[in-house]
């Protein structure tokens, strides 16, 4: 199976960050098409559902629909509708935020010289560092580096991408998939799963290479 481009897989990570972060985002055609159509040499399938999730906001309804679920089920915490995007939550025992979980992913974007504050900032309703959203902003970062040249490859070592993404990302889309009924959010949270995948599969790739 080919595996996609850094690139490629920058825009997946900043564009999975800016719906979990901002809500709804409609691609110019001349962004989503060359995005779609590298997707589609590794996943066909998925290219076709983040194509038709996209797309899918040029419809009024299919638009308001997820909006609606955005605020429903990832900004606002109602009980019942809202699925916390938090990996402390998912991977804690005691389902806190700022507990060991936290910290962890803290110390990584301090490393890396991400700036935290500044998220937290822009951003009043995320609470923690561990939001998917800023996960998916750092994993960006790893791979425009990787892309513009700055490092010859993303670290094969990097537990965000080999294995703190994947432990968790898979829980959390199951819970969000029960709930949403929109194009939109079906197909972010399908390019979430496939993301994280494929990023798992890319570090075993290099591990063994």
């Amino acid at each position: 199976m080919p595996t996609m481009a850094a690139w490629t897989r920058a825009f997946g990570f900043d564009y999975l960050a800016y719906a979990w972060l901002e809500g709804p985002l409609r691609l110019h055609e001349d962004a989503l098409e060359p995005w779609v159509e590298d997707i589609a040499r590794w996943d066909p399938e998925l290219s076709r559902q983040v194509a038709g999730a996209v797309r899918a906001l040029d419809d009024p309804a299919e638009s308001e629909v997820a909006t609606r679920e955005f605020h429903r089920c990832i900004q606002v915490p109602i009980p019942g509708q809202y699925v916390p995007p938090y990996a402390s939550v998912h991977l804690d025992a005691s389902k806190s935020l700022w507990g060991a979980v936290t910290r962890q992913v803290l110390s990584w974007y301090d490393e890396a010289g991400l700036d935290w504050v500044g998220h937290s900032s822009r951003y009043p309703w995320v609470r923690a560092p561990d939001h998917i959203g800023v996960e998916c902003a750092f994993a960006a970062e790893l791979w425009a580096a990787a892309s513009d040249g700055e490092h010859a490859e993303v670290d094969p070592d990097h537990v965000l991408v080999a294995g703190h993404l994947p432990e968790w990302v898979p829980r959390y889309v199951a819970e969000v998939r029960a709930l949403v009924v929109g194009s939109y959010w079906l197909g972010m949270t399908a390019l979430l799963q496939g993301w994280v995948s494929e990023g798992a599969l890319q570090v075993a790739e290099a591990r063994i290479s």
